[in-house]
């Protein structure tokens, strides 16, 4: 075995470990407890002067331009959407954004212009006129229709 001074401080050792444990199960059951400091309420944040704003729609376009140019129509007309935007209660915070209506897009076709035709030419050798009052005329110059309120439509071969 050992020694007599080891044993006397096993001894010692064992002892003020029992004393310990002694002292904290009395403790319990006397009530006597460590007692927390309470965590600090939290007041929840709310939010508050509320505003409603329009969320605007976008534009598409469907089709090609084309070399001649296009035309435009309206395929879907564009409706504005709508958002509710509250404060908060504290600062700090951002903005409460809720949407009620999303926009709905305005969409817009686009054709193409066909190529244009070639202009027919009219014929150049006049054969006569119409004259304002209703006479028809043979002469095919400046005097034609003259006493006749003038010229209201060539006529040609």
């Amino acid at each position: 075995m050992g020694s007599k001074p080891q044993v006397v401080k096993g001894v010692i050792g064992a002892a003020v470990g029992i004393a310990a444990l002694a002292g904290i199960a009395g403790a319990m059951s006397n009530g006597q407890q460590q007692h927390a400091t309470p965590a600090p309420v939290i007041q929840p944040v709310t939010y508050s002067d509320c505003r409603t704003e329009e969320i605007p729609f976008e534009t598409q376009y469907e089709g090609s331009t084309g070399q001649y140019g296009y035309t435009e129509a309206v395929k879907q007309q564009g409706v504005v959407g709508s958002k509710k935007i509250c404060k908060p209660s504290k600062p700090g915070y951002e903005d409460k954004v809720e949407v009620i209506a999303q926009p709905v897009n305005h969409v817009i076709v686009r054709t193409p212009k066909p190529a244009p035709q070639p202009v027919q030419q009219q014929a150049t050798h006049r054969v006569g006129a119409i004259c304002r009052d209703g006479w028809q005329s043979s002469a095919t110059g400046r005097g034609a229709c003259s006493h006749h309120g003038g010229v209201s439509e060539w006529l040609y071969e």
